[in-house]
């Protein structure tokens, strides 16, 4: 993991960077992804921003920009007043069964509206 990124997870349980890896690489499945580090988050991109993560103490959050007519499964929450520019959802990620079918289908189709 580069310095840009492993920044984030200093000083955070040590759980948290693999768990990270294990969300890259099921994203990858889905296709090329770029994985970019901001002062406060990580951000997905391919090529235009789709997803952002968060590290928090002890899990990930995940936030994504979901189009009006996209089905939200129950893992996701409204980020409307979390006030993030784009982000209209999140879900956070504590283990890698949190990496659910849906959480993944619903960064499918951030990604692919971007």
């Amino acid at each position: 993991m580069t310095d840009a990124l492993s920044v984030h997870f200093k000083g955070r349980r040590a759980v948290l960077e693999p768990l990270f890896r294990a969300l890259i690489h099921k994203q990858q499945r889905l296709g090329n992804i770029k994985v970019d580090s901001d002062k406060s988050f990580i951000i997905f991109s391919a090529p235009h921003p789709y997803a952002i993560v968060r590290v928090a103490e002890d899990h990930l959050e995940v936030f994504m920009k979901l189009s009006e007519t996209t089905p939200i499964p129950p893992s996701l929450v409204s980020a409307a007043r979390l006030r993030l520019p784009n982000m209209t959802h999140y879900c956070v990620i504590q283990s890698v069964s949190d990496i659910t079918p849906d959480v993944l289908r619903s960064l499918m189709w951030a990604k692919e509206a971007s």
